[in-house]
């Protein structure tokens, strides 16, 4: 559901947009890093979370050969490797 707020900000020459302090505490965005979404309807931002590039997760991601990856998915793909199910 999008619920408009009534805030408006300019976005400067070089494209940033400062987010009011009440939105990114009621989102959790004080600081850290903010996702961009491109939708059918427009922007979405987001606090950024790390993930597993396979199933989601966001319990133990590391980085591996460029993507991210969980503990649990390495030690599933080792054993898929081994032979072993």
């Amino acid at each position: 559901m999008m619920k408009r707020t009534g805030m408006t900000r300019p976005i400067d020459k070089l494209g940033r947009v400062v987010l009011p302090i009440e939105l990114r505490r009621a989102y959790d965005m004080v600081d850290g890093l903010v996702e961009i979404i491109s939708t059918d309807k427009g922007l979405l931002l987001a606090p950024y979370e790390l993930r597993c590039g396979v199933c989601g997760s966001m319990d133990d991601v590391q980085e591996h050969r460029g993507g991210l990856i969980c503990a649990e998915c390495i030690g599933f793909f080792k054993r898929l490797g081994s032979g072993n199910k």
